[in-house]
């Protein structure tokens, strides 16, 4: 074809003709051989352009013709006897300097440097040459064309069948952004680095390579058409510097991963194109090898053949010096079969043969590995539960299995360390948190006053098995590993004689996960790296240093915009900007104080919390599909024995039933349902007192009520406590409970609003079904009453985000909330002024004590902050408590309030019965469908549930009327308490369940307000947050609990 003349300057050439100049294509397969220890980098194609460049004098320094292609790259080990190979390509214009090219490296060694550093130097030997297509041995300089014009027209008519073809990245691909987009930027950060840009930016420079070529030629390409779409990608980034042998570093960064193409309304010039370009290459560095890739349609079929290495990655774990490294390791590790218990890790290393039958299983296992088909086994689910309650569901391999993927681990490790940014060090050998101390003290000293402190929410259980595929595609190209790889990350797991299939994340316990997780997270070392920004990780926890605090902010943005392109987010609790000399940083258990590093004690055991399980986890999986199960998990976090198996099979869970995390906390011989009407306050004479008559001193929460008869119903609108040990179920179309002690009750579903469920109560499905059928929430709690979870009707999850965004709003206004909160701490004073009054009857200084609340409360109308409020809340409570001690009997007394950890009895009651209170005021909260993080006059800080502290403030005097009369009583005594040094104040079982059988009966005895109505604990903090709800929807004025 003839080229027309474009202007003054060069001829056109539309893309048919551009391929007449190039084609054929001239290949040949380079075979070598390593006589010494080379150590590469991940990716040999810079190291191997080198050496083409010093074998061709400097020849190739700018030729764009000849490309070279390294399907050993990945591999960073070799010995001596190793074989290598790599293939280059020439257009046909460059057929002679090829030949001369091939010529220079049969001679190599005599130019080569003899410097260990240079990983294709001396100690690597050129063999001969070999066509790509047949393998057979070809003359020095010889090369024979390979890919013309006949296989061209050809691959199209393959390609025309296929309306979605996959483009995948098989080495880096480096294209600048757009001009307006680069100017601010500089380094790594000028090159498009997402899947985003990538589907922008593929085509055009596709176009812009093969223009490029033509420009080479003498020839102008004609302009693209228009370009068709990609609709989807999955791509990232390698932060990558090549270094030569003095050490000089080049950057050689770029994306890796596949995006798709739809060619079926594309212009026909894009399909010849592509095939051009995955033969050449794109973008920067092309002549490195840089910018290769391969079509693939749906199937996965493409035309260009892929190209394995000599020996994979299994091959090379099944090496019997590797394996035995990994036995070793399994060995010294522990918890190995009782047959090997007698093998000695160090006699193993050294040779010692196992047991005949292990031994037997140890070849077994590495002939299958070598042919690949190495049967990957199910995982065995095991929990571990943290101080903080959380459970951490592991998710072990056998430990044989465990020996065969070290074995891999220890290959992949090695190969993929290169390609490790400097500012991860979780599961890399040689790291560890000292390191990241020393780095955050040096970056203090260096003018780093600000950070920004972050953690991935549910990493390990969030991770996409596709994107992880993507990237060991990227890496390992056609080796059979990342097959092996992806069932292990994907294995089942095993679990109480159940199988829970598994769809994502990475399994905790697995020896291969660790270093599949840096692999996903090097996304977020490449794209700080490029920022500009000191990144600190240490697997998904990390730390940005900064010098000022909008570098901080923009580390922020760049983390949630990060982990969005993987799917994952951050945990709000513990993400956070601070300054290093005044906030503290604490981090991989240091707190930092400016260069000042701590060594953080973990935190003291007390009340156990309420056990969390993740909700990604393989375990959330399982109790959502057999919530029976969850008693047992529970009784397995307390230590407590399981019941008889009768019992087991008798007990089922309801799916959002989370029972106590307490064992210490006693359980009522008889309980009936508590009905808690929503009832605002009683100076409404139209209003009706809460309930009818006082119950007496000492019942549990069974007093408020008398048993209703089969007619009675509860008032619409109302709540239904049950409280313990109560079976709930579905009878004649009503909510019928049974209880042991007071037998049954029904109820309507059409005039309840919500159900609370505390403790060990049990629900048939036939209630779970007619309660969403009801559009009635099922709350549950556990035995110490924190909130569980709730089980409703999805609507109403939306209704309670728009009152959640309404909450947010009206809080943010500070009159609203400075309102709020002087209403709040004059209801706490007056409380604790009735409270004196109620003990200290006899005491002379009682006047005195309650003069000095009384004038504290009138100094409340003109504040105008709530720190003002705090100090006069502050100052009420050191003179209340300080009048209560006087009535304290000995030998226990009480001087201050302290905590975490409390260091005598006094304090350390009245922080159990506060945490008790608290925890239950939260559930409240969220039943009725207030945000409980979300507070008005507490700052707010991490999980806290912010409201819960609020609302609980007029309450607090039960916790501290309750524990003087424990004391008082001498129901405990200095035996139920134990002190030491390290651990503060703890108490006893004894002493523990005594306390909180006085909690329970504080909370269930009718209190009366100031205005004269009757109700619990339940009914007054409900009627508490009817009242702020109100309040909020600027329907009625708020109103705070204050005791008669």
């Amino acid at each position: 074809m003839h080229p027309t003349v474009a202007g003054p300057q060069l001829p056109t050439v539309d893309i048919v003709g551009l391929a007449t100049h190039l084609l054929p294509l001239h290949g040949v397969v380079v075979q070598a051989r390593f006589t010494g220890y080379s150590q590469p980098s991940l990716f040999h194609e810079p190291a191997l352009r080198a050496l083409l460049k010093t074998v061709s004098l400097g020849d190739l320094e700018d030729e764009p013709l000849i490309t070279l292609i390294a399907p050993e790259s990945g591999r960073a080990h070799y010995r001596a006897g190793d074989g290598y190979r790599f293939e280059l390509i020439a257009a046909h214009p460059a057929v002679e300097k090829l030949s001369a090219l091939l010529h220079g490296l049969g001679q190599s060694h005599q130019l080569s440097p003899a410097d260990p550093r240079v990983p294709f130097g001396r100690q690597f030997r050129i063999e001969g040459f070999t066509d790509p297509g047949t393998g057979s041995a070809l003359a020095d300089g010889q090369s024979l064309p390979t890919y013309g014009i006949r296989q061209w027209q050809l691959e199209q008519a393959f390609w025309r069948n296929e309306s979605h073809v996959r483009v995948r990245l098989q080495s880096p691909l480096r294209i600048l952004r757009a001009q307006a987009d680069r100017d601010n930027r500089k380094g790594e950060a000028r090159f498009i680095n997402d899947a985003t840009e990538l589907r922008a930016n593929f085509l055009g420079r596709v176009w812009n390579s093969l223009g490029h070529l033509a420009r080479h030629l003498g020839y102008h390409l004609v302009a693209p058409p228009s370009a068709p779409l990609a609709p989807a990608a999955d791509a990232f980034f390698i932060d990558w510097d090549y270094r030569s042998g003095d050490g000089t570093g080049k950057p050689m960064g770029g994306l890796l991963g596949w995006l798709d193409l739809d060619l079926a309304d594309g212009h026909p010039d894009w399909l010849l194109a592509l095939l051009l370009a995955q033969r050449l290459g794109i973008g920067q560095r092309r002549n490195f090898g840089w910018g290769r890739f391969r079509l693939e349609s749906a199937e996965g079929r493409g035309t260009m053949v892929g190209r394995q290495r000599l020996i994979g990655v299994l091959q090379r774990a099944a090496e019997p010096d590797n394996l035995r490294q990994a036995l070793v390791h399994a060995l010294a590790a522990g918890d190995c079969p009782e047959a090997l218990r007698d093998c000695s890790p160090s006699a193993v290393q050294q040779g010692a043969p196992l047991p005949p039958a292990w031994q037997r299983r140890l070849d077994d296992s590495r002939t299958r590995l070598i042919e690949g088909d190495y049967p990957v086994p199910d995982l065995h689910g095991q929990i571990v539960f943290a101080d903080s309650g959380k459970a951490r569901p592991l998710a072990v391999p056998p430990w044989f299995d465990r020996v065969i993927q070290r074995a891999v681990h220890q290959v992949l490790a090695s190969d993929f360390e290169s390609l490790m940014n400097d500012s991860s060090f979780g599961y890399r050998r040689g790291r560890s948190r000292i390191d990241v101390k020393q780095r955050i003290q040096q970056s203090h000293r260096e003018g780093y006053r600000w950070y920004f402190e972050a953690d991935i929410a549910a990493f390990f259980d969030s991770v996409d098995h596709r994107r992880l595929h993507t990237r060991l595609a990227a890496l390992l190209g056609d080796d059979p590993v990342q097959a092996t790889v992806l069932r292990w990350m994907a294995a089942p797991v095993e679990f109480m004689q159940r199988r829970i299939e598994r769809d994502c994340g990475l399994p905790q316990g697995a020896p291969l996960s660790p270093l599949m997780a840096n692999l996903m997270l090097e996304d977020i070392d490449a794209e700080y790296a490029a920022a500009g920004l000191r990144l600190l990780r240490y697997a998904d926890d990390f730390v940005v240093l900064c010098k000022q605090r909008e570098d901080a902010e923009r580390a922020h943005h760049l983390a949630e915009q990060t982990l969005a392109d993987l799917g994952l987010s951050l945990k709000p609790e513990k993400t956070r900007i601070g300054r290093l000399g005044h906030d503290g940083l604490e981090f991989l258990g240091f707190r930092f104080l400016g260069d000042l590093a701590v060594d953080r004690q973990k935190p003291t055991a007390g009340v156990r919390p309420p056990l969390h399980i993740p909700e990604r986890s393989w375990l959330a999986a399982l109790i959502a599909r057999e919530p029976s199960l969850y008693p047992h998990i529970e009784r397995r976090y307390l230590g407590v024995p399981e019941p008889p198996p009768t019992e087991i099979a008798a007990a089922p869970a309801p799916m959002a039933h989370v029972p106590s995390a307490n064992t210490s906390e006693p359980q009522p011989l008889a309980t009936r349902p508590e009905i808690v009407p929503p009832v605002p306050p009683a100076s409404d004479p139209a209003v009706p007192p809460v309930g009818q008559a006082d119950a007496e001193d000492g019942d549990w929460l069974t007093d408020t009520t008398a048993p209703p008869s089969p007619d009675a119903q509860p008032d619409e609108g109302q709540w239904l406590c049950l409280l313990d040990d109560a079976l709930i179920a579905q009878r004649q179309g009503r909510l019928c409970v049974l209880t042991q002690a007071s037998g049954g009750h029904d109820f309507a579903w059409s005039q309840l609003e919500a159900v609370l469920v505390f403790g060990h109560s049990r629900i048939t499905s036939g209630a779970i079904h007619a309660a969403l059928d009801n559009d009635v929430p099922l709350h549950f709690f556990g035995g110490s009453d924190g909130y569980r979870g709730c089980l409703g009707n999805p609507r109403r999850h939306l209704d309670d985000l728009d009152f959640v965004l309404l909450q947010r709003q009206r809080f943010a206004d500070s009159a609203f909330t400075l309102d709020l909160a002087r209403s709040l701490v004059a209801a706490r004073i007056h409380n604790q002024r009735e409270t004196l009054r109620q003990r200290l009857r006899d005491s002379a200084d009682l006047p005195q004590w309650q003069a000095e609340l009384s004038a504290l409360m009138q100094q409340l109308g003109p504040v105008t902050s709530r720190n003002q409020l705090n100090g006069y809340e502050g100052q009420a409570s050191h003179r209340y408590l300080k009048a209560l001690a006087t009535c304290l009997n000995p030998p226990f007394a009480f001087h201050e309030r302290n905590r975490r950890p409390p260091r005598d009895p006094v304090n350390a009651l009245l922080s159990l019965g506060y945490t008790v209170l608290y925890t239950r005021t939260a559930g409240l909260i969220q039943a009725e469908g207030l945000h409980p993080r979300l507070g008005f006059y507490h700052q707010p800080h991490g999980r806290h549930a912010t409201l819960a502290s609020d609302l609980m403030e007029p309450f607090r005097h039960l916790v501290e009327r309750s524990t003087w009369t424990l004391i008082n009583r001498r129901q405990v005594t200095p035996d139920d308490f134990i002190t030491t040094d390290a651990h503060g104040c703890r108490i006893s079982p004894r002493g523990k369940r005594l306390y909180l059988a006085r909690l329970a009966e504080a909370f269930a005895r009718r209190q009366t307000t100031a205005e004269n109505s009757h109700g619990t604990w339940f009914q007054l903090m409900r009627q508490q947050l009817k009242a702020l709800r109100g309040a909020l929807l600027e329907q009625q004025p708020p109103w705070f609990y204050r005791m008669r």
